[in-house]
């Protein structure tokens, strides 16, 4: 895998709306080690993002960590299933169910 490739991993991990600024503004990050990448992450051209609904949901789930239905998700944030489904899609490029096989796949 190449650097910027987990990179991109880990920033959608976290907050998805950063792939999505980065992505449109053209912004490339580059780290070389952890403490490196966590001061990108820092900087005041990503502290100013808004986090998004599905930011808020990736972070439950890492709270959680463990699976969890769309109508535990349709319940806590007052959306619906196809909403969610969407926004993982479209940000993230996985179902719901695909990205928490992969994230929580040793639990």
């Amino acid at each position: 895998m190449q650097p910027e490739t987990l990179g991109m991993f880990y920033i959608a991990k976290c907050r998805p709306t950063y792939v999505g600024y980065l992505v449109k503004h053209q912004v490339k990050m580059f780290s070389n080690t952890p403490k490196d990448f966590l001061s990108v992450l820092s900087s005041n051209l990503l502290k100013n993002i808004t986090p998004t609904i599905l930011d808020n949901i990736l972070m439950h789930l890492q709270v959680q960590n463990k699976n969890a239905t769309l109508a535990q998700l349709k319940s806590h944030y007052q959306c619906t299933h196809l909403n969610v489904e969407a926004l993982f899609k479209e940000n993230i490029g996985l179902t719901f169910n695909a990205y928490q096989n992969i994230a929580f796949k040793s639990t």
